[in-house]
């Protein structure tokens, strides 16, 4: 099913995905396969713009999760909700949030190379989309960009991000032997929401 819906054939993936929703299909007996199955419907549901329908099923993600789903790989899809949807909530969920995001010890360095990616596609159109070219964010000490201030221009976060992103995508490619993960990086930055 996740398959059909990646590759946009909505009829198919709901053909494949009933005995999933139904739990006749499950893995270990919880529902982690239903709650990748609704991730993968969310990124569906934002391409399409049905932001309604994001905003449910984001809903019932964060209700029924199990443990062994990965908070951040949550947390990284609802601040691509707001990225497309709503810049100001956005920014406050990102300011409540940004250290699941960045926590290396609880990511993978996969997953930290799509959350470093989100959050520097969050911040291009912040900047894109404010006047004001700076924000206040309470980041602690352990924060690169660290400031007492708590001002930071948004160009700088969007950079932090995007050259911590594009470190761990280079190593990916290296050891792959591919640009494949490159290539994600760019496409992820110029989709056109």
């Amino acid at each position: 099913a996740i398959y059909y819906i990646d590759k946009r054939d909505f009829e198919k993936a709901a053909f494949y995905a009933k005995d999933i929703e139904s739990m006749k299909l499950s893995c270990c007996g919880d529902n982690r396969t239903l709650i990748w199955l609704k991730m993968h419907y969310v990124t569906y549901y934002l391409e399409i713009g049905n932001f309604d329908k994001a905003r449910q099923t984001l809903d019932y993600i964060k209700t029924h999760k199990q443990k062994n789903v990965p908070q951040a790989d949550i947390t990284t899809l609802e601040l691509r909700y707001f990225t497309f949807r709503d810049l100001t909530k956005g920014l406050r969920f990102f300011k409540a949030k940004w250290k699941v995001l960045l926590d290396e010890e609880e990511n993978t360095p996969l997953d930290l190379l799509y959350n470093n990616i989100r959050c520097a596609a969050f911040f291009a159109k912040l900047e894109a989309a404010r006047t004001r070219k700076t924000v206040k964010i309470e980041f602690d000490r352990t924060f690169p960009l660290y400031r007492e201030d708590n001002s930071y221009k948004i160009a700088d976060l969007y950079d932090f991000f995007y050259n911590n992103a594009k470190k761990l995508a280079d190593r990916f490619d290296k050891s792959n032997e591919t640009d494949f993960f490159n290539s994600d990086l760019q496409t992820i930055l110029n989709e056109e929401w």
